[in-house]
């Protein structure tokens, strides 16, 4: 009975590790650790999807040196991105967690790197969410 006990524990253990990042889906991850992305290609599945108008969402997780993550959610719907921040489990940083609205998102090329830009943010300046250097 105390196996049986013991298997269950470990079972629900291993299980509830294999979660997503925050419930969110690993096809709609996109990791930058120090440089080192995983799932780019996604963000060019989202810029494509504002383009033609469809509801989408992504997020991009940033960690920090000490290995703390920083969120960055797009999400685009009704004719807007919306994008919420959210520093709150960054140990060593401001811990600020905020919205904003944002009018688009473009892809730029040049020689040393491809950076995605998000523009007409009310209010804001400009707001490069990856950059990529070459």
């Amino acid at each position: 009975m105390l196996r049986l006990w013991l298997l269950s524990i470990l079972t629900l253990t291993l299980l509830a590790g294999c979660g997503t990042s925050g419930g969110w889906p690993e096809e709609d991850l996109i990791r930058d650790t120090h440089g080192e992305l995983e799932n780019i290609e996604r963000l060019d599945l989202f810029v494509e999807n504002v383009e033609q108008k469809k509801e989408d969402a992504v997020r991009i997780e940033h960690f920090t040196t000490e290995g703390d993550p920083i969120y960055e959610t797009l999400r685009n719907s009704s004719g807007s991105i919306l994008l919420e921040y959210d520093a709150t489990e960054d140990a060593y940083g401001s811990g600020e967690k905020w919205e904003r609205s944002c009018g688009s998102i473009e892809k730029k090329e040049n020689q040393e790197s491809t950076s995605y830009t998000l523009a007409g943010c009310s209010g804001h300046p400009p707001n490069t969410v990856i950059e990529i250097r070459k």
